[in-house]
């Protein structure tokens, strides 16, 4: 059997993670990566077409196959905010603490 060819395409749109990412990850550490495959075709001076691929990253984590993850969430600076104005209810608290809802994580 061949010796099959591997293309890694440039990743981009990972500045919101790459803090988290350099302080998770260390080089050899297999991932999952979701995102849209984008391709860009065009032409040499001399006329040839070319072609180009990139990822534009929603999501990025640790492959769980062969390694085990402790998640620690992080803060954030600001809550989030629905359409109707209202906060992200995994940012505030349940509206009636004495009822003990919580979120389920």
């Amino acid at each position: 059997m061949g010796r099959q060819r591997c293309h890694i395409p440039p990743v981009l749109d990972l500045a919101p993670a790459a803090e988290n990412l350099a302080e998770s990850l260390t080089k050899g550490t297999r991932i999952l990566l979701t995102g849209v495959l984008r391709q860009h075709d065009w032409e040499t001076s001399d006329g040839e077409t070319r072609t180009s691929f990139q990822v534009d990253a929603t999501e990025i984590g640790a492959s769980l196959k062969w390694a085990t993850v402790t998640v620690n969430k992080t803060t954030r600076t600001t809550a989030t905010t629905t359409g109707e104005g209202n906060t992200d209810p995994w940012t505030t608290t349940p509206a009636n603490p004495d009822t003990g809802d919580k979120p389920p994580f």
